[in-house]
């Protein structure tokens, strides 16, 4: 009954052929044993929050991996499935702070991979009708990928939305300059908004610049 790493395994296996009630029960058992270490503590929340995973229960699973993390702060494991969960729920500002985590923890310095997280929070907002806070999130999701084609996209379709169709022009030309490959993603956009200022000529010059580049 000393032997927590046989009791581990034994719920680990259980869940594997899909029993994971009995295996929860088992990893429970264990949270009542006095004297466990740190380590075996995070061990036994770890099975347990897979145990909830595999059961579905997503808001316990949550709560045990952020008892793991406050644990196990650099647990590659617990910052990943938490990064799951966020992004499964739409909770794109605590799936941006995971994700960060998550990066530091691989020793990858690029900060591209967390625009999208920018992106999608800016993309609620989008929805609730709030532009200009829509448009601060997709601004700061192409400070962290220049060539993060949808948030350029999304910032003039934001501006549409409020009637300013020259702000809207100026920065898909950004998208133009900036990711000249892409610039198909905008030409219908522009053609539209530069119709509307009765701007008709503009878009051949645009389209010459887009060959040029």
């Amino acid at each position: 009954t000393t032997n927590i790493d046989a009791y581990l395994r034994l719920g680990q296996i259980l869940r594997e052929h899909n029993r994971a009630d009995r295996a929860l029960q088992v990893h429970k058992d264990l949270t009542l044993r006095f004297g466990l270490t740190k380590s075996n503590k995070a061990s036994i929340l770890q099975q347990l929050a897979s145990d909830y995973l595999a059961m579905n229960e997503l808001t316990t699973a949550e709560s045990a991996l952020k008892e793991l993390v406050s644990l196990d702060p650099h647990n590659h494991w617990a910052h990943s499935n938490r990064l799951k969960l966020f992004e499964r729920a739409g909770k794109w500002e605590e799936a941006y702070e995971a994700a960060e985590h998550v990066l530091k923890i691989e020793g990858n310095k690029s900060r591209k991979p967390l625009a999208r997280y920018k992106y999608q929070h800016g993309e609620q907002l989008f929805k609730a009708r709030e532009y200009h806070k829509a448009r601060v999130l997709y601004k700061e999701a192409i400070g962290l990928d220049p060539s993060f084609v949808p948030a350029f996209v999304a910032v003039g379709d934001a501006y549409c939305e409020e009637q300013r169709f020259e702000d809207a022009v100026n920065f898909w030309l950004r998208l133009v300059e900036a990711v000249p490959e892409q610039a198909h993603e905008v030409i219908d956009r522009l053609k539209d908004a530069l119709f509307i200022l009765g701007r008709f000529g503009d878009i051949v010059g645009i389209c010459q610049t887009i060959l040029d580049k």
